[in-house]
């Protein structure tokens, strides 16, 4: 199983390069992950999501039919603080 760090260290480089991208958990396994770390249970990146989610790094909506999309924080340098 990939570690923690590196999905979140690979969801932040993404968001970087493409920082108009949003995406829900779904589409974010898909397409933003390497092979390796998109076989992660989603458990894994959801949890990684929520990480940058509470640090402030991305931001999350809902949308109508309740599916949560997640983009990078316009307010945020992108950049998770080390704990």
């Amino acid at each position: 199983m990939a570690e923690a760090k590196a999905i979140t260290t690979h969801i932040v480089e993404y968001l970087e390069e493409h920082a108009e991208a949003g995406g829900s958990l779904e589409s974010i396994a898909i397409w933003w992950m390497t092979r390796q770390q998109a076989s992660e249970p989603k458990g894994a990146i959801r949890a990684a999501l929520e990480q940058l989610r509470s640090a402030g790094v991305i931001a999350d909506h809902i949308t109508p039919d309740g599916k949560t999309v997640y983009f990078l924080n316009g307010e945020s340098d992108a950049r998770p603080r080390d704990s």
